[in-house]
Order: C-alpha cells, then sequence, then structure tokens
C-alpha cells in the first residue's frame, strides 16, 4: 500500500501550482476526508510559511506533508513512489523533469495543459491535463484516478512503458541528430 495519495516534487514556486495544488487537495478532501500528500522541494522560507498558513486556513494539516529539500535524486525518488499519483499544475513550463521523473516512476500524472506538456499526449492519453487555473477540475481528476485503481495501474504501466521509448537516451540522441541532419540539409538548399 501507499503512504501518501499524491506527491508533489518541484522546486516549490508560485509558478509550479503549489497553491493551486494545495486547493484542489482541499476540494478533493470533501469526497476523501483522509486524503494525502507529500510535498518534496525546498523554497524560500517566507513563501513556506505562506504556504503553511494557507494549509492551516484550509484546514489541511493532517493532509499535507512538507518534506523540503532531499539531497539525492534516489532519495526523492524513494519517497515519490510512496505516492498513488504525481501532480504539477505548473502554469508554464516546457516539458518539466518532474513530469518525466513521475513517468518513469510510473506515477500517473495530472498537470496543466501548458507549454510543451500537451506534446506527451500527441498519441495517447499519457497525462491528465487540466485547463490553466481550473482548481475544482484538478480536484475532479485528482478524485476520479484516486477512485479507480484500475485505471491508475493502468495508467501507471503506460506512461512507464511511453516515459521508457520517448526518453531513452539512445532515442533522444537519435532524434537530435535527425533533427540536426534536418536543418543543415535545409540550410544547403
Amino acid at each position: 500500500t501507499k503512504e501518501y495519495d499524491i506527491v508533489f516534487f518541484a522546486r516549490i514556486t508560485k509558478m509550479k501550482g503549489i497553491e493551486d495544488a494545495i486547493r484542489a487537495l482541499s476540494i478533493a478532501k470533501h469526497y476523501k476526508p483522509d486524503i494525502k500528500m507529500e510535498v518534496i522541494g525546498n523554497a524560500d522560507q517566507g513563501y513556506m510559511d505562506s504556504l503553511r498558513e494557507l494549509v492551516q486556513e484550509l484546514d489541511l494539516t493532517k493532509n499535507i506533508e512538507f518534506r523540503g529539500f532531499l539531497t539525492t535524486q534516489k532519495e526523492m525518488h524513494n519517497e515519490a513512489i510512496k505516492a498513488r499519483i504525481s501532480i504539477l499544475p505548473t502554469y508554464n513550463d516546457t516539458i518539466p523533469g518532474t513530469i518525466v521523473e513521475s513517468m518513469l516512476l510510473g506515477l500517473p500524472v495530472i498537470s496543466y495543459r501548458t507549454g510543451g506538456i500537451p506534446d506527451l499526449n500527441k498519441d495517447d492519453e499519457n497525462i491528465i491535463l487540466v485547463e490553466q487555473g481550473n482548481i475544482s477540475g484538478l480536484a475532479e481528476e485528482i478524485i476520479k484516478i484516486l477512485e479507480d485503481p484500475e485505471k491508475q495501474s493502468a495508467m501507471s504501466n503506460k506512461v512507464k512503458t511511453f516515459a521508457l521509448t520517448r526518453f531513452d537516451n539512445t532515442n533522444s540522441t537519435d532524434m537530435l541528430v535527425k533533427a540536426y541532419k534536418e536543418v543543415i540539409n535545409d540550410y544547403q538548399q
């Protein structure tokens, strides 16, 4: 069994959507009172204090654990896989490392439809996407996936397979070489 329902791991900033994740958890708590989210990452002390105030204001002190900065990637991954899903409602990102790492760990991901993130869904639904700023939509998707262990398991397997294929170093190198060759050919013509 998993210790947490949700993991949020990234540099903790407003742009990464931590406040939206907390507010979505507050809504989801109405349907699942024992919902738990682990937050891994660091932020300046003033911002962390304001987040803790928000958590207290929304009566989530028993539902959210702030782990802080973990010194190694392995330690962070060992913590992240204690969750059932990963959330990163970022406001502006190409393809965040957090999403790729979550997929490689087999964690279903919920994120905002922004930047390059929708490109990860070109062939299939690999990530659950919500419109930017739609906190109730985030909460709805959190509840839907937490209440459907079969979808959670299927998505876990699918995202891991996708990430292993898409972000494999050999494939990435081949795609980069191909792109450079196309640029050179276009330039020569």
